[in-house]
């Protein structure tokens, strides 16, 4: 019987294991459930093969967290530092706040 596959996504950040291989970054991934589901706020880990650049051509982490992140309202930025053991009780804009977000990922 042949595995049915959910759907491919490319490694973005991290490492993934499934079917006995390990793929790391900018590996695709021929996944049986959906990994899209392993994404949240301060952790984007993998990008559905719609949203995977052309080989030779190079996806920037930056803008993919930047274009997340500018989608989030300000409420769940601050929901998102909060899990992630962040204060933003001094911050005053969005901006400050994926700062903090991006720099607590590296």
């Amino acid at each position: 019987m042949a595995k049915k596959i959910f759907g491919k996504f490319k490694v973005l950040r991290g490492v993934h294991s499934e079917g006995g291989k390990i793929y790391n970054r900018g590996d695709i991934v021929e996944s049986m459930s959906d990994l899209l589901k392993h994404n949240h706020p301060g952790s984007i880990r993998f990008a559905g093969a719609d949203d995977v650049v052309p080989s030779g051509n190079s996806v920037d982490e930056d803008e993919v967290d930047d274009a997340f992140y500018e989608d989030m309202s300000m409420e769940d930025l601050k929901l998102a530092a909060k899990d992630a053991g962040i204060s933003v009780s001094s911050t005053k804009n969005k901006s400050d706040i994926i700062d903090l977000l991006k720099k607590a990922e590296a």
